[in-house]
């Protein structure tokens, strides 16, 4: 029998705000625990996600036409924005990727209605968030303050 804390990423979890789901084709163990010492899983789970900002693989087209790549204090910022959100609202990001805009894009999805967030770090530290549903945008805002509470509200009223 395998580790009994085994979690496939890519199912279906559930937080006090809905329901959400995540793309990773990995699974987190026993072992992975006690890799951080005296941490719960959800921080293990949260550090996993975080990885994936300093791993992220940059298009290859995008260098040729000069775009840049995330920055250190970008990273930094999305890394901040993602473990407040998960800390808050107990959701982790669905994707993270570059942004063409020249900085970092991740969204999360909201299973028990189908709302998506999309948030946009730029290498310049602004951030702009939207929430989309069935490919209509009900809002977007630039985030001021690191201030996400608006965007969460329409994230998961029904």
């Amino acid at each position: 029998m395998s580790d009994s804390l085994a979690l496939p990423i890519e199912a279906l979890y559930e937080g006090p705000m809905g329901y959400f789901q995540t793309e990773e084709k990995d699974t987190f163990s026993d072992k992975d625990c006690n890799d951080y010492p005296s941490q719960n899983m959800d921080v293990v789970i949260d550090r996993k996600n975080i990885e994936r900002i300093y791993r992220m693989d940059f298009p290859k087209e995008w260098e040729k036409e000069n775009i840049a790549k995330p920055n250190i204090s970008c990273k930094e910022s999305a890394e901040k924005i993602i473990t407040d959100l998960f800390k808050k609202y107990h959701f982790l990001p669905d994707r993270i990727a570059p942004a063409i805009e020249e900085g970092i894009f991740f969204n999360y999805k909201n299973m028990a209605n189908d709302k998506e967030i999309y948030i946009e770090v730029y290498n310049t530290l602004e951030a702009v968030g939207a929430v989309v549903q069935n490919k209509k945008t009900l809002k977007c805002l630039d985030i001021i303050n690191d201030d996400f509470s608006e965007i969460f509200k329409s994230f998961v009223e029904m």
